[in-house]
This record gives structure tokens, sequence and C-alpha cells, in this order.
């Protein structure tokens, strides 16, 4: 019972369940009402464009290759095992971000980490020493989170790893240098 009493799951959790069981239902029916032939990959899969916030796209030489290897005699250069370097970043990201952001990966089926800003991260806070992680001083000397410190960090942490970083939502900031013809 305590799961359920403490904050867990969070909202955002449960916004991509949800989202995920709609899309999942969606490939259902097709198949049963239409002629669509069943893709089970499909059932557990959802578009990461509405769903983040950021896609943080991955190089696909360092995606995980699953397959199973038949030969006994391996020739050339001894294959790495249980080393996946992007679940491995992911753990990086979940470490040094968890205060501001949910980052979603399956390693099976996808070559994007998907990022969730927190909510609760994006409201402006006092000055003080203990809150200032990846934020910046902004209006009325009040601490908001620097989104583009943040997202170059992303790419310096996933160096060699990471293709681009990408923004699926638009800051205020940004929305003012649109504005402003900038």
């Amino acid at each position: 019972m305590e799961r359920w009493t403490r904050e867990e799951p969070q909202p955002l959790i449960l916004k991509r369940i949800i989202s995920l069981a709609k899309d999942t239902a969606a490939v259902i029916d097709e198949h049963i009402i239409g002629s669509v032939p069943l893709n089970l990959k499909g059932l557990f899969a959802t578009s990461v464009s509405g769903l983040h916030d950021v896609i943080i796209r991955i190089r696909g030489r360092h995606m995980v290759k699953r397959k199973v290897v038949n030969r006994k005699v391996v020739e050339g250069p001894l294959p790495v095992l249980d080393y996946d370097p992007v679940t491995e970043y992911v753990k990086i990201l979940r470490c040094n971000f968890s205060s501001i952001a949910l980052f979603f990966y399956n390693k099976y089926a996808g070559d994007m980490i998907g990022v969730v800003w927190k909510p609760a991260a994006f409201t402006p806070r006092d000055s003080k020493i203990s809150g200032c992680l990846h934020r910046t001083k902004g209006a009325d000397n009040l601490l908001t989170v620097n989104v583009e410190a943040v997202l170059e960090d992303f790419a310096v942490l996933g160096h060699g790893i990471v293709r681009d970083v990408r923004k699926n939502w638009s800051t205020a900031s940004d929305e003012n240098n649109q504005e402003n013809g900038g």
C-alpha cells in the first residue's frame, strides 16, 4: 500500500502509460476491424514526437545489436559482452538531471532517448546555493532552469554517442526571440 501513497508513480509516468495504452488499443482495433496484419512490435512502441519535450538521437553504431550467434568459433576480435553504452549514458543522465527531467529509452526498439521536463522544475525559485543546480538567474533575481545549458550538457555527456539533441517544445525566451526577429 505504501507504494501508492508516496509520490510514485509520477503523473508524467502515468500520462505516458495512458498514451501507450491508447496507442496499443488503436493498433489492436485496426487489426480486428480492418485487414491490417497485427504488428506486435507496434503494440509497445509510441511515437516520440508528441510525448517528449526533448529528443536525444543516438548514433546507430552505438545501438546494441540483439542477435544470436550460432557459431562456436569466433574469428577476429572477441565480441564485447554485457556492455551497452547508451544504457550507461541514460544512467548518467538520470543521475545528473533527475531533479528536472525524466528520461525514456527502449534499448530493444529505439535510437532515441525521450526527455520530459518535470513541471515543478520550471517554477522560479529564490536564489539559494542549494537550489542553483542547472539554473540561471532570471527576472526578479529568481532562479530558472537554464534549458540551453542543460541541452548542451546532454550533448557533452554523450560525446561520441549522441547524434543530436532537439527541442520538441518552445520556451518563453524562444518565443520572445522569434517575435523580435532573432
